[in-house]
């Protein structure tokens, strides 16, 4: 049997060195073992244990309940109602810059700022501070003397409180509508009746657990008062009963929501 030459086996070696192999990591299948999330592909989670194994994420909306923001594709596990479930992230993370070489580069009311790194920023608006050239004001009129966006030439001003709202020629002048900050942060009356659910039953449970505690209290220093003794027992059953009522219709609405969405 020939043997190799050694100036073949030298060039192999130069090759290998030149282009080493790269290793990539691959992600764990769908129902593998697994002990972080960021193990498995990006539509799975790790589960919790003891059987950890990379999960499909839930759905948005869907009727299972959630633990963190890591079993949602929405990545965002709403914990606001009487149910933790995977919804819309009313916050989501704000999105990273484009890049960019000039204002045509960018979108809509957005213009290329030209500090290192360029990206496209957020246009100011009117009266606003810090406008150095025209394309950074969404009127596209900066006055450079005093680096102020000022209104575009020709634009109506604001009416002011207690004005007629009429020019004098008698039109109409256009107006400004504000929006009210909505204080419940949702728009879903369903959401809202979970959340008061959701209060009046741990308010319940918490009343009930004070009035065990009270009964406790009574029976304990009853110094031997068949009266007070009787009475520390009824509080102590009643509070039981109150509780044992408390889990079961907290269980009982569960299970009907989960009913419910099925359904829808």
């Amino acid at each position: 049997m020939p043997k190799t030459p050694i100036w073949f086996l030298l060039s192999i070696a130069i090759l290998l060195l030149l282009n080493p192999t790269e290793t990539q990591a691959v992600a764990t299948p769908t129902g593998q073992s697994c002990t972080a999330t960021s193990e498995c592909d990006i539509t799975d989670y790790c589960s919790s244990a003891p059987n950890s194994v990379c999960t499909t994420k839930l759905a948005t909306g869907s009727s299972t309940p959630c633990l963190n923001n890591d079993m949602c594709q929405s990545n965002y596990c709403d914990t606001s109602g009487i149910f933790d479930r995977c919804e819309v992230n009313p916050n989501p993370p704000a999105p990273t810059p484009a890049a960019c070489t000039s204002s045509a580069d960018c979108g809509l009311n957005q213009y290329c700022n030209t500090a290192t790194p360029r990206a496209c920023t957020a246009q100011l608006n009117d009266n606003a501070i810090g406008c150095t050239s025209l394309d950074m004001c969404q009127s596209g009129n900066c006055n450079l003397t005093n680096s102020t966006c000022e209104p575009a030439a020709g634009t109506p001003d604001v009416i002011p409180a207690g004005s007629s709202g009429l020019t004098p020629s008698g039109n109409t002048a256009p107006t400004t509508v504000t929006t009210l900050p909505n204080p419940l942060r949702t728009t879903s009356i369903n959401l809202v009746i979970g959340r008061i659910i959701r209060f009046v039953i741990g308010l319940s449970g918490a009343l009930a657990l004070v009035v065990f505690i009270y009964g406790g209290f009574q029976w304990i220093f009853s110094q031997g008062k068949s009266a007070n003794v009787e009475k520390g027992k009824k509080a102590i059953t009643y509070s039981i009963i109150g509780l044992v009522i408390i889990f079961t219709s907290y269980i009982v609405l569960k299970f009907i929501t989960s009913a419910l969405t099925s359904f829808t």
